[in-house]
């Protein structure tokens, strides 16, 4: 082998130790470096977000209108937008009753998080008083929801979410750890957390640790890694 051809090997074998090197948080993540888990980030679509969806500016936009029109859209349902309210952390007295699917003339709460990604529910409610109460506490922008619409984003991206979420919740009924307080949705409630190196947000009601679902793929089996070497099960 000539002096040339020793020399561009060996350059060649640096190389390609470096890109193995800044891209080994790519493929891994260290036990010892924390995972935060405790956001309320779209991890899996905010860049998609981001680089191809701009909110449009449209005075006076009917926040219940919009709500109304995405039900459609999710589940070609039609609900009277003046029984909606569109909102954020939505919260309802403990001892009002909520229905698990809908059925006109009941109460229910949807989660726009868990269905396209996006911070916010939708709730239907019948009672004016409650109604009220709940949309002056709740300022709700739909620019990004009703562009979204517009655009035809929201039924790509409900795929994608619905498909994630179902394989990791797969995954994580796997484990029968008796901390797991839910078995749906974006967020992952515990009753204890006693994963190694992960944050979680605490929630101000009921004492329980929220995960963040909406994470990257390699977080999302760091977790599991870890969790699972609190148990017997391998994942």
């Amino acid at each position: 082998m000539s002096y040339f051809l020793l020399i561009t090997f060996i350059v060649a074998l640096i190389a390609i130790f470096y890109i193995w090197y800044i891209t080994l948080d790519l493929r891994s993540i260290p036990d010892d470096k924390i995972l935060s888990l405790e956001t309320d980030e779209n991890k899996l679509l905010q860049q998609w977000f981001q680089n191809n969806i701009t909110p449009s500016i449209i005075p006076n936009l009917d926040a219940n209108e919009v709500a109304a029109k995405f039900l459609r859209r999710m589940f070609n349902i039609e609900v009277d937008s003046n029984l909606l309210v569109l909102g954020t952390n939505i919260t309802i007295p403990l001892n009002h009753k909520l229905s698990s699917q809908y059925q006109p003339g009941s109460d229910i709460i949807f989660d726009l998080r868990s269905m396209v990604g996006v911070t916010g529910n939708i709730m239907v409610i019948h009672d004016p008083n409650l109604r009220s109460q709940l949309r002056r506490n709740n300022n709700y922008d739909p620019s990004l929801l009703d562009t979204m619409m517009d655009k035809g984003a929201d039924l790509v991206a409900r795929e994608y979410i619905v498909k994630v979420l179902e394989y990791r919740w797969n995954k994580l009924l796997e484990l029968n750890d008796p901390n797991i307080l839910n078995n749906k949705g974006s967020y992952l409630y515990l009753r204890d957390c006693q994963i190694p190196n992960v944050t979680t947000f605490t929630a101000k009601y009921g004492n329980k640790t929220r995960i963040n679902l909406l994470c990257t793929d390699l977080e999302f089996e760091t977790l599991l890694k870890r969790w699972s070497s609190q148990t017997s099960i391998t994942i």
